[in-house]
């Protein structure tokens, strides 16, 4: 019989080899054990009905949890879908923005434009109401002192065709001697002084008072001198 040498000395004694064999024997045996009871527990599984086998897999506990990772699953899907269609949505709004943003500023350049043109429009007009206002007072005054000129000019004519015709007729009545002071024609009030002789029968055309215009007192002037042409 051979000895195993333990290896503790003078402390312990040397086990001999049939222990070590027993110890061998007894854990192959356990082993052996531990696979019957596996073997025979599969074998009780496989025995059992197919309707325990389901009802035990499918307890309300695990029922319960299929369903509500059913429901977790499904609330995911959705909230996927929904966070998907929410992107696109706000995707589509930011375009839409910019869109308007452009426009609206589009718009405001084109407003200040307008409004800037329009001033201009309005200065340039102004100054030509302006300018056209100063030419119109120009063209008035001109046309005014004008005709004052030609007021002043022809009155200033009438006046001395006036006082020669009145220096013509005096000297007609001198002629005749008569005083043309002295002289009254039918409807002059009495306002002069000194007595008034009644106009004689024999004078053709009775003489004017006042001056008359350049027309009729030549016309008259012609009367006179072809009526004192007939009576001599």
């Amino acid at each position: 019989m051979s000895v195993i040498n333990t290896g503790r000395g003078d402390r312990g004694r040397d086990v001999p080899a049939c222990r070590s064999h027993q110890l061998a024997i007894s854990f192959s045996a356990q082993e052996g054990a531990y696979f019957s009871r596996g073997k025979t527990s599969a074998r009780g599984l496989r025995s059992l009905p197919h309707a325990k086998l389901r009802a035990g897999f499918h307890s309300p506990t695990l029922t319960r949890r299929r369903a509500m990772a059913r429901q977790h699953q499904e609330l995911q899907e959705q909230t996927a879908s929904r966070s998907c269609s929410l992107e696109a949505e706000v995707k589509s709004l930011r375009v839409q923005l910019a869109a308007r943003l452009r426009e609206s500023r589009q718009a405001q350049e084109m407003a200040a434009q307008a409004l800037a043109e329009k001033d201009v429009t309005i200065a340039q007009l102004q100054g030509r109401l302006n300018a056209m206002e100063m030419e119109y007072e120009k063209i008035l005054h001109g046309s005014l002192d004008l005709v004052l000129a030609k007021l002043a000019g022809a009155s200033q004519r009438w006046e001395e065709m006036g006082t020669t015709i009145s220096l013509e007729h005096k000297e007609c009545l001198k002629k005749f001697g008569l005083n043309p002071l002295e002289i009254q024609r039918p409807g002059d009030p009495q306002d002069r002084t000194g007595p008034c002789l009644p106009l004689p029968s024999d004078v053709p055309y009775p003489l004017p008072t006042t001056p008359a215009p350049l027309g009729q007192a030549r016309g008259q002037k012609q009367q006179v001198q072809s009526g004192l042409g007939t009576h001599h």
